[in-house]
């Protein structure tokens, strides 16, 4: 990849000092590419949080009357009122009406049961045939209910981007600022990005299932099975929320606690995700461990990460667990091309498009296999309805496969093209 010809550095904090022959330094560039990330994080984190206090406030709230239940309430109130009206007028005709409402009411009477006659002979017949059961609908209001209340879909996403982004940086950051300084905020970021994972399953999980076609009754048991997947929804709602704020329970973990040593271990785990993130900030201010250009710190961390691609690209796409491998490492080499993309040029945003394409591919065929796994063991699933998602998710499984097999014939050699570094002949000059 060739260098930018030109890059002015910024000199107005501290972690954008360049380096003595004028070229950003690596620890500059991490800094400055890093805090934006830090703030995303914090504020990413306070509307998840947000979302899951107005949920909670939601559920505990009582229900509210219907539409139909208030205009019941109010055709009561108006029917009494004009109840009481018409029984006073009634005190001074009743006698010379006495006969007219007997004949009325006759009429009234005849009517009703021809009326009852007809409704009866329409629900025996064709009208009973066209309403669906009530357990198979979609959209009933019984299913519906049952539905957990989600985070902020798109508070969890951007969350799940950031800390991504961020952890993809600190992989690279252990030559500035030393792997065992960083080590603990990396750990807390992962368990953090998992935690969300799960949330994002159950997403994906309803998203694949939906996109295939299926018989009409195994339809309606798989939504159904979907919307019993409720509390464990909830469960994992709640774990979230739990890791964002560092309030998950130690459990007896103090009985086994004998040193001081493992005591600081176990209780940094569990220790806010704002503490590991200042405990970053802090670690951006000071000076490296090592002074590196940020050219040359990109162009090795670019290079690293492909290696890991091509070391599993030749896996059989058959194999759900290398595929789901290969998946991250793509994920990895696509964050890590695009946040060096201002050292490296426009090539690593190149390197960066075709991993994502790889990325996003693998990340259908992994929905797939993740459904495909729940399906299997869903003792709670009805039989047939089972076999038919197995099916449809097998088909579905074998035609994203071969899509897999031709975007990495297709994309990983304009990936290696553009991450090769350049002859003696063709390197530039300027070069850190």
């Amino acid at each position: 990849m060739s260098p930018k010809t030109h890059h002015e550095p910024s000199s107005s904090t501290h972690g954008d000092e360049p380096s003595r022959d004028g070229k950003q330094t690596a620890a500059a560039f991490l800094a400055a590419a890093m805090r934006p990330l830090l703030d995303t994080v914090r504020d990413t984190t306070a509307r998840v949080i947000a979302s899951d206090a107005a949920n909670r406030e939601a559920e505990d709230a009582p229900p509210e009357p219907s539409q139909e239940t208030a205009a019941d309430a109010a055709s009561d109130g108006h029917a009494t009122h004009d109840a009481e009206e018409a029984h006073a007028a009634k005190d001074h005709t009743a006698k010379d009406h006495t006969a007219k409402d007997h004949a009325a009411k006759d009429h009234a009477a005849k009517d009703h049961a021809a009326e009852h006659d007809t409704w009866k002979s329409q629900t025996s017949g064709d009208h009973a045939a066209k309403d669906p059961p009530s357990s198979g609908h979609p959209a009933s209001d019984e299913s519906a209910s049952t539905r957990a209340p989600s985070l902020d879909p798109e508070a969890v996403h951007d969350l799940r981007v950031a800390l991504r982004k961020l952890r993809t940086l600190l992989r690279p950051a252990r030559r500035v600022f030393g792997r065992k300084r960083l080590q603990p905020i990396e750990e807390a970021l992962r368990r953090d990005a998992r935690a969300t994972s799960a949330l994002r399953d159950e997403e994906a999980l309803r998203e694949t299932i939906d996109r295939l076609n299926l018989p009409r009754a195994a339809r309606a048991q798989a939504t159904l099975w979907i919307e019993h997947r409720a509390a464990l929804e909830r469960t994992q709602r709640a774990e979230v929320i739990r890791r964002l704020e560092g309030t998950t329970p130690h459990g007896d973990a103090d009985a086994s606690r004998k040193k001081n040593k493992k005591k600081k271990q176990k209780k940094a785990k569990h220790l806010p995700l704002e503490v590991h993130l200042h405990a970053l900030t802090r670690r951006l201010d000071r000076p490296e461990r090592k002074r590196l250009g940020a050219r040359k710190l990109a162009q090795r961390a670019v290079e690293e990460a492909l290696d890991k691609v091509q070391a599993l690209s030749g896996a059989y796409t058959a194999d759900a667990i290398a595929m789901h491998e290969l998946r991250i490492r793509f994920k990895r080499l696509r964050y890590t091309a695009d946040a060096f993309a201002p050292v490296l040029g426009p090539a690593a945003k190149q390197v960066a498009s075709s991993a994502a394409k790889l990325q996003k591919r693998l990340g259908h065929l992994h929905d797939v296999d993740e459904a495909l796994d729940r399906v299997w063991n869903a003792r709670d699933l009805d039989p047939g309805a089972r076999a038919a998602l197995h099916e449809a998710l097998t088909a579905e499984r074998a035609h994203l496969a071969e899509k897999v097999a031709l975007d990495l014939d297709k994309e990983l050699p304009t990936i290696v093209a553009a991450i090769t570094p350049p002859t003696n002949d063709e390197a530039p000059s300027d070069a850190t």
